[in-house]
């Protein structure tokens, strides 16, 4: 492009659906960082996107307004908002399955990594480049993990591209930015030895709501949202009913699991968890909620995974291994795969434990199911030597 010249015409050549040949003008423009952007002319006449042209040139509106003034915190004002943003009701009024929990992540991500990065620019200042250096920083300088900087990216990408379509940017910078490699960590998990100890004695544990929730998940591996969100009503003496999930954002309670047969599915239990569950299910109404300490509100997550820490000391694993070794509440769930493995199908442990795929089976091992009588007595001979 000659360097004098403030914009380019050009033509373009479209196929219609009747075969016939269509020419329309249009310009190539570079802003004010070096970008070569294109904008239509709207006309298939020479003479007349020459004369457009020219008036756009005299204006000084090559650059459409919409272009060069909108910022990002204007346009994301109302983001990710579950009522007042556009984006989402569009979603929603299409049919895709979406969650308030989903929006209210997305949103932290906006106002705690996006707003304060890009809040002031201008959508169009917005490249490649500065993308992968935002993506840097929450590395270098705030420590992200790869999955988190990649759920960031995954916002921003949602939010550029709407701005695409809705014409205010002429390309999505950030479809060019390739994720960061997750890389699969693999969790921790305790020893047989470890568990029958740790669960030896309820005074290794800071109260014995925290105690039963922990046993539950390592004889039914259970997710930690799961189990918060089980009620007495779903508790019988032989087996527990999942079919929702507590959502920490949200704050409360959805019909719905992370996994399993149109998000329900049923767990047989052992008898020693139906045994250490009875003190938590008397006196309690059906809608109460099996771990709580008042049954109006689910126990929160964090101090569960603290108790667990805590009696993991207490019993003879020091907090350091426990880091070294990455043992987490989730590991619960590694642990039910691991023992069960061998003992049972790989179809009714996937069933049971809500895995989605044989491939999420070989993760959780470390080395309604068919037949789910044979499972329970499997589970039952598994624990009973394990915990008793």
């Amino acid at each position: 492009m000659n360097r004098k010249q403030p914009a380019v015409l050009f033509s373009r050549t479209y196929t219609t659906k009747d075969g016939k040949k269509s020419v329309v003008y249009w310009y190539y423009v570079t802003d004010e960082h070096g970008r070569r952007l294109r904008f239509s002319l709207g006309t298939s006449s020479k003479t007349e996107a020459h004369a457009l042209l020219l008036e756009r040139i005299r204006t000084s509106t090559l650059l459409p307004q919409r272009i060069r003034a909108t910022r990002f915190d204007a346009f994301t004002e109302h983001f990710w908002g579950w009522d007042r943003c556009t984006y989402l009701k569009w979603k929603r009024l299409r049919g895709d399955r979406i969650s308030r929990h989903w929006a209210l992540q997305n949103r932290g991500y906006l106002e705690n990594h996006l707003l304060p990065a890009f809040g002031k620019r201008r959508l169009s200042e917005i490249s490649v480049n500065v993308v992968e250096r935002f993506l840097i920083d929450l590395k270098e300088q705030k420590g992200l993990s790869h999955k988190s900087i990649n759920s960031i990216l995954g916002s921003l990408k949602a939010i550029l591209e709407e701005a695409r379509r809705q014409e205010l940017i002429q390309e999505n910078p950030a479809t060019k930015v390739k994720p960061l490699h997750n890389g699969y960590r693999r969790r921790g998990i305790l020893t047989v030895y470890e568990a029958k100890r740790l669960f030896s004695s309820v005074n290794y544990w800071p109260g014995y709501v925290r105690y039963a929730m922990n046993l539950t998940a390592c004889t039914t591996g259970a997710r930690l949202g799961e189990l918060q969100a089980l009620k007495v009503k779903k508790v019988h003496s032989d087996r527990i009913v999942i079919d929702s999930v507590y959502r920490r954002l949200v704050g409360y309670v959805e019909g719905d699991t992370k996994t399993g047969i149109n998000g329900f599915r049923i767990v047989p239990i052992p008898a020693i968890t139906a045994h250490v569950l009875d003190p938590l299910l008397v006196g309690r109404s059906p809608e109460d909620f099996v771990f709580s300490l008042d049954g109006i509100h689910p126990i929160a997550g964090n101090t569960v995974t603290l108790a667990l820490h805590h009696a993991l000391e207490m019993s003879g694993v020091p907090r350091e291994t426990q880091r070294e070794r990455g043992i987490d509440f989730h590991s619960w769930r590694h642990f039910y795969g691991s023992v069960l493995r061998g003992k049972v199908s790989d179809t009714d442990l996937r069933t049971v434990a809500g895995h989605t795929t044989a491939s999420m089976t070989e993760r959780y091992s470390h080395r309604m199911p068919d037949r789910i009588d044979q499972f329970a007595s499997a589970q039952e001979m598994v624990f009973s030597h394990l915990l008793c």
